[in-house]
């Protein structure tokens, strides 16, 4: 057997604690840890995964990291031991890209929900759209946050670069599909979960973002370019 490069257990805590105990996968998010009938134990559900695995061989090994990054805090993610079997069992499916957007979106929502009473179904949604299009929500944030634009809560969607629309006396951020990948797809997920509001009049889409998805982009998160 090879060796394998695993997590040493303070790596565990940390990816367990840094998404509150809960599965990273955004369609499961199941607590993983409760109290155990022994008053002095704890039942643990959840498992340290592996995102590239521990040793040659394993589900999407990557021969280019060194063996402190195998079990490095970078490369886990925290998942319920059902959610860690499937993404083993289908690597195809769930690749490390995949898996690096789940950690990255459940750290967000861990984020968003510390310390605060919020709707869990509407931190469910965000982060859904984290997960779906983090480049878009990235932007849409840093307009939120731009001096010049942070009081803009209207966008037009343009098919590409070339086509521009004439003046309009409301001012809104205008967005380009060909600058995102199938992003009419991902504002209709945008719109079904309540983030954002379709309000034209003609055939160009118009969206209104909602109070709640303002606050949620204006929280002091940081949302990523990439996977790191």
């Amino acid at each position: 057997m090879p060796n394998r490069d695993d997590f040493q257990e303070k790596t565990k805590q940390l990816l367990a604690k840094r998404v509150g105990f809960k599965c990273s996968n955004p369609a499961c998010r199941v607590p993983t840890s409760g109290p155990s009938e022994d008053p002095e134990k704890v039942v643990n559900l959840g498992v340290a995964a592996h995102i590239t695995a521990a040793s040659d061989g394993g589900p999407r090994f990557d021969p280019d990291l060194s063996a402190d990054e195998r079990r490095g805090h970078s490369n886990g993610i925290w998942l319920c031991q059902n959610c860690a079997k499937l993404i083993d069992n289908d690597t195809s499916r769930f690749n490390a890209h995949l898996l690096k957007s789940w950690k990255y979106a459940a750290e967000t929502a861990a984020k968003i929900e510390l310390g605060r009473n919020l709707d869990t179904s509407l931190v469910s949604n965000f982060q859904d759209a984290l997960t779906s299009a983090p480049e878009f929500l990235m932007d849409l944030a840093r307009a939120l946050k731009d001096e010049k634009t942070k009081l803009i809560r209207e966008f037009f969607v343009l098919p590409n670069q070339r086509v521009m629309l004439g003046g309009s006396s409301k001012p809104r951020l205008v967005y380009f599909e060909d600058n995102y990948e199938n992003l009419l797809n991902k504002l209709d997920i945008l719109e079904g979960s309540g983030l954002i509001i379709d309000v034209r009049t003609g055939k160009t889409p118009i969206y209104r973002m909602t109070p709640e998805f303002v606050r949620l982009l204006l929280t002091d998160i940081e949302i990523s370019e990439k996977y790191e």
